[in-house]
């Protein structure tokens, strides 16, 4: 009944026929109601295509890890120690007004000292090999792939 709603699902179709005497059905609506209350949602995942992986995940470090790049700063500026300089660098310098920013998914790999201290979680991260320098010293951090 309707007190099972979960949720609703919106498919755009990827052709749609133009007429100029009505408008033209280009969505597909799914209702999507479960038999009871109890219900059980298992998550399905599928292996990403070989091509996609060697597309998006350019990189390939010194023991093969494939990985693609992804910033080591977020948008807006920080009085704190996000926002200050390392080695010489100013996050408030790219674009218009940056600070680091610590991706969440490599906090496990970093001391506890250093998930409380930006400085030195991007001390740490070099040490492990997980940052990227470019030649303009831009940062970023090496995603790998099997971290998806």
């Amino acid at each position: 009944g309707e007190n099972n709603f979960q949720s609703e699902i919106y498919w755009k179709r990827t052709t749609a026929r133009s007429g100029s005497k009505y408008y033209n059905n280009i969505v597909d609506n799914i209702l999507f109601y479960t038999k009871s209350e109890n219900a059980i949602w298992n998550q399905h995942y599928s292996e990403y295509s070989k091509e996609y992986i060697e597309t998006m995940f350019r990189g390939v470090d010194k023991n093969g890890r494939r990985y693609r790049e992804s910033p080591l700063t977020a948008p807006g500026r920080s009085s704190g120690k996000s926002g200050q300089a390392w080695r010489d660098i100013d996050p408030n310098r790219v674009g218009k007004g940056r600070h680091w920013a610590i991706p969440g998914y490599v906090l496990k790999e970093l001391s506890n000292e250093a998930k409380e201290d930006t400085v030195l979680s991007l001390e740490e991260l070099d040490k492990l090999g997980r940052i990227v320098w470019s030649k303009n010293k831009m940062q970023n951090n090496k995603k790998y792939v099997e971290l998806l």
